[in-house]
């Protein structure tokens, strides 16, 4: 008890003042840094933000439909297109399956592919996707601008943003529906956004999709058309296609270009 009443004399009060502070600061200073641990830190922006929008209207079946989704799996497995995303540095990809204008379409929100066990999952997932969505008519501006409304979204940070559009069919439109998008008002919402709208025509059953594209659809820096023939041809032209997006306005671009 002396010992303790001692503690409590006139010196007791300077210890007791410099004990609280030197607890206090030891103690905030630890949640603070508990706060900064606990805080996850908000990803690097990506260099490329890329939104796959994937035909799945009523001109295409499911076989054709399966074939897309093979294309797509094998580019994401294929070594070049590896090659490519490292070239391209942080790589962000969400999917689009569109269809009918009215319609709405299934998304796959963005993911980061930093490496090649993120583009052989991808490629996995878009090889198993249940075609939940599409049929009906073609509705090419309702799927361009929901790829620009995923590209808009405040979480997303890139340096360049494209939409990768397949498809093989016109815009439809409808008298007697409530047009939410056109073409030519999608074309000027993804230029004031700085968006490029990439385009793969398939032409298995109108020649003439590739100019379309160009007309209606492609807008942007270093934007451009490819075209798929056939089905068959599908794989590798959506290959070829990724490849050259993501490696835009490189040495390997300009070389792919030469052989367009």
């Amino acid at each position: 008890m002396a010992g303790l009443s001692g503690w409590q004399g006139q010196a007791a009060p300077g210890r007791v003042l410099r004990a609280l502070c030197l607890f206090c600061a030891a103690v905030l200073g630890g949640e603070a840094v508990a706060a900064s641990e606990a805080r996850p830190e908000r990803p690097a922006c990506a260099d490329v933000a890329l939104v796959l929008a994937i035909d799945a209207s009523g001109s295409i079946d499911d076989g054709d439909f399966a074939l897309q989704m093979q294309g797509y799996a094998a580019a994401f497995r294929d070594g070049a297109v590896h090659a490519a995303l490292r070239s391209a540095g942080r790589v962000d990809v969400a999917v689009v399956v569109w269809g009918d204008s009215a319609a709405r379409s299934e998304i796959v929100p963005f993911r980061r592919l930093a490496g090649v066990e993120d583009a052989t999952a991808l490629a996995a997932a878009l090889e198993r996707f249940p075609r939940a969505a599409g049929w009906g008519n073609t509705g090419l501006a309702r799927a361009l601008d929901t790829a620009l409304d995923l590209l808009a979204a405040p979480e997303v940070c890139a340096e360049r943003r494209i939409v990768d559009l397949s498809g093989d069919g016109r815009q439809v439109y409808f008298r007697s529906r409530h047009m939410q998008a056109t073409l030519p008002g999608v074309r000027a919402r993804a230029e004031a956004m700085g968006v490029t709208i990439n385009a793969l025509a398939i032409e298995t059953r109108d020649p003439g999709m590739a100019e379309y594209f160009r007309q209606h659809v492609m807008v942007g820096h270093d934007a451009f058309v490819m075209r798929a023939a056939t089905m068959r041809d599908f794989a590798e032209a959506i290959a070829a296609k990724l490849r050259l997006e993501l490696t835009a306005g490189t040495a390997g671009d300009l070389r792919m270009k030469r052989r367009m």
